[in-house]
């Protein structure tokens, strides 16, 4: 049996993935407690009806929403990404593909050829590397730094960035320019607000409330 809905509090759903251990995602915020102005305290309920007194009625569907982009399991160290800093996640993207883009004089990328033109060797120049950074309203910072990728069993190395969470360097995740050209591209197609609505209308239709729970201690 499905449970009550007032008890539903926030929706989250992960958009996109830079790596293995760090998402984007998405929360929407429902029947979320508000303080007056005389500081009293009342639920803020998804749904809503007006009656006036000649019987119209009107409905208000309130929630609120906002991103994170953080590492799996340490979410304390990740940025809340809402209106006032979705622009400055869209300019910190852009940065870094640009950064990468080896025509670009300012780019610490050098590819390395032989004499038939082909690829032997990517380059990163730490004497002109630039270090890209991001933070929110709270002081969570994320920077990116260039860096080359290589993996086990493969000869092959990729530009990329290391992505570092916190001011003490705590957390660091290699990404390749290449994820974030994909990141670029979903950016420019994203509508967090047409998410969050569906993701609202997925809530009050589906069948599945009440089921696969799991209590957190």
């Amino acid at each position: 049996m499905a449970s009550p809905f007032e008890y539903y509090k926030r929706i989250n759903e992960e958009v996109f993935s830079l790596h293995p251990d760090v998402t984007l995602k998405i929360s929407v915020l429902i029947n979320q407690p508000v303080e007056t102005r005389t500081h009293e305290t009342f639920i803020n309920e998804l749904h809503n009806e007006f009656v006036t007194d000649k019987g119209a009625i009107t409905t208000n569907i309130k929630y609120k929403y906002n991103l994170s982009l953080s590492p799996k399991r340490f979410y304390s160290y990740g940025l809340l990404i809402d209106w006032e800093n979705y622009a400055d996640l869209i300019d910190f993207v852009d940065d870094i593909v640009y950064l990468g883009d080896t025509k670009n004089d300012l780019s610490p990328f050098k590819i390395v050829r032989n004499e038939f033109d082909e690829v032997v060797n990517i380059k990163c120049d730490n004497t002109i590397s630039k270090t890209i950074r991001l933070e929110d309203a709270f002081g969570n910072s994320i920077e990116a730094r260039p860096t080359i990728i290589s993996y086990r069993n493969n000869t092959k190395v990729y530009p990329g960035v290391r992505l570092v969470f916190g001011e003490q360097n705590d957390l660091a995740y290699d990404v390749t320019l290449k994820r974030f050209r994909g990141f670029q591209r979903f950016l420019m197609t994203f509508n967090p607000l047409h998410l969050a609505s569906n993701m609202i209308n997925y809530l009050v239709t589906t069948p599945l409330l009440g089921t696969n729970q799991r209590v957190l201690k």
